[in-house]
């Protein structure tokens, strides 16, 4: 038995006995094409559709089986929700990335904000940079809730400032209804 071009049969695939030899099927191709990428962190996504895989995938795998004391240094990347500004939370918002972090310890760097006139305060918002919003305008997936450990005041700072606390979703309102926080950083320890 022959193939066209006359080597003899294909050894890629034994789908398809035809009179000319063995040949390999088209979709027993694309079927281990598709799952070699997907072996390889590749996402899947439909037949023909692959998505590379993110730098926060080898976070992601570092936090599933980190210790559960250890602190995970995450960045707002982790836990964006694709919220849009001035919207109300929704549960299904909610990405594996958040549930895998939820009651865990983590360490993220922003810009501190504080709505009160003191120079120190126990509780404040970090928010991703300098040009995010809080409250109305605001992406509440954008910032943090934080709540110093055991009361203490933490110095208002202008510039960047490395938080660690343990991570919670609580979704907060704003007087005009719409979610204007989502994550908390409780007895946090500025940095």
């Amino acid at each position: 038995m022959r193939s066209r071009a006359g080597i003899g049969p294909t050894r890629l695939s034994r789908s398809v006995n035809s009179e000319r030899g063995w040949r390999p099927s088209k979709h027993g191709l694309l079927v281990a094409a598709l799952s070699s990428l997907a072996a390889a962190g590749f996402q899947v996504v439909a037949e023909g559709v692959v998505i590379r895989p993110e730098a926060s995938d080898a976070r992601r795998h570092a936090t599933r089986f980190a210790p559960k004391e250890d602190v995970i240094e995450i960045t707002f990347s982790d836990v964006n929700m694709n919220m849009m500004a001035d919207m109300v939370f929704r549960d299904f918002l909610v990405t594996p990335r958040v549930k895998e972090l939820e009651g865990r310890r983590v360490r993220v760097t922003g810009i501190m904000f504080s709505e009160g006139e003191s120079l120190k305060t126990d509780n404040f918002y970090l928010l991703k940079n300098k040009e995010c919003k809080f409250g109305r305008g605001g992406q509440a997936d954008h910032l943090f809730m934080v709540k110093v450990k055991d009361n203490k005041k933490v110095k208002l700072r202008v510039d960047s400032l490395t938080v660690e606390g343990t991570f919670h979703l609580n979704p907060q309102a704003g007087p005009d209804g719409n979610t204007w926080s989502v994550f908390d950083l409780l007895d946090a320890v500025a940095k």
